[in-house]
């Protein structure tokens, strides 16, 4: 029984440990989804500053300024474009790990539902021996008396 025992524990073991490692790489993962969403909301408030700097001034300018401009915010909307892109694969990734938790949580939880299961059945094994050393011993008794 003990050594029985002590396997079921070590599966048990990695299976809370697999949990741990899961909860892990979903934490670091939604922060990645934090960062990412950070950095094209940045690129969203260039793009808004620029647009608001022609309203401020009375949109007097240079030809030139509307030519770099539009270059400007071309070069923008190809950052957005791209940062947009990492969001939804930092996204992506967080519902990966967020699956592999569900997935180790209900390995783990069939993991201790199994070691439930054998604990009683060896729980019963050694009632049924002890009760049987019991019989014995009580037969033996009656023999002697």
């Amino acid at each position: 029984m003990k050594s029985f025992r002590f396997s079921m524990q070590g599966m048990l073991d990695v299976k809370e440990t697999l949990k741990t490692v899961s909860e892990i790489n979903l934490a670091q993962a939604q922060k990645l989804v934090r960062v990412e969403e950070e950095a094209l909301l940045l690129i969203d408030r260039k793009v808004e500053r620029l647009l608001q700097e022609d309203d401020l001034d009375g949109g007097v300018r240079e030809p030139a300024y509307f030519v770099q401009r539009t270059k400007h915010l071309e070069e923008l909307r190809l950052r957005r474009a791209e940062q947009e892109a990492n969001v939804e694969e930092a996204r992506e990734k967080e519902t990966e790990f967020r699956q592999d938790l569900i997935d180790a949580e209900t390995e783990l939880k069939k993991m201790e539902r199994v070691c439930d299961q054998e604990e009683r059945h060896w729980q019963q094994v050694a009632f049924r021996e002890e009760q049987r050393f019991n019989d014995e011993v009580a037969s033996a008794m009656r023999l002697c008396s």
